[in-house]
């Protein structure tokens, strides 16, 4: 039968692995994990060196249009893992292999998109990203608490002339 995707563009000649629509989106994939690298280290250095992952994935990406799925699924594999390093980064173990686990479960679905799902891979993945994003976002605010908790101390430190050390550590 006719697949969305030939009716989308790929019925009128467009390769469904190379075109800009693609490309775009993969863009936006490593954008995401930068930012969210950034979000869940608190950390400049550590988003700034997922960050330049990112753009190096994006330069290929634009700049060699014709490289093999594989190698773009590669670096979108390295992304995803990078920005949730940043959880293991903050020793936030739990929710770090929670994520990764939904992420290779996802994974693998992909993997057997069009043998044993019979073309649901695709969709299935997206359905276990449900759960990473769960975990990215209790590490997220597990984050948010720290901070806050880390604010109240100092303040309270002041306020009894004292000074304490910065948190984190990194």
């Amino acid at each position: 039968g006719l697949r969305i995707g030939s009716a989308g563009g790929c019925g009128l000649g467009w390769d469904p692995h190379d075109n800009a629509f693609r490309r775009l989106d993969q863009t936006l994939i490593h954008t995401g994990s930068a930012l969210t690298a950034y979000a869940l280290s608190a950390s400049l250095s550590f988003g700034a060196a997922v960050g330049t992952l990112a753009l190096i994935a994006v330069y290929c990406l634009w700049r060699f249009p014709h490289q093999r799925p594989v190698y773009r699924q590669l670096c979108i594999v390295v992304a995803v893992l990078s920005s949730s390093g940043a959880m293991a980064y903050r020793h936030d173990t739990l929710n770090f292999l929670a994520a990764v686990t939904a992420f290779a479960a996802g994974g693998a679905c992909f993997a057997v998109n069009r043998t044993l799902l019979r073309g649901w891979g695709h969709a299935l993945f997206h359905c276990f990203l449900c759960v990473y994003v769960y975990h990215a976002l209790m590490s997220a605010h597990g984050l948010a608490v720290g901070m806050h908790r880390a604010e109240v101390a100092q303040l309270l430190a002041r306020g009894a002339g004292r000074t304490l050390a910065p948190a984190g550590g990194h």
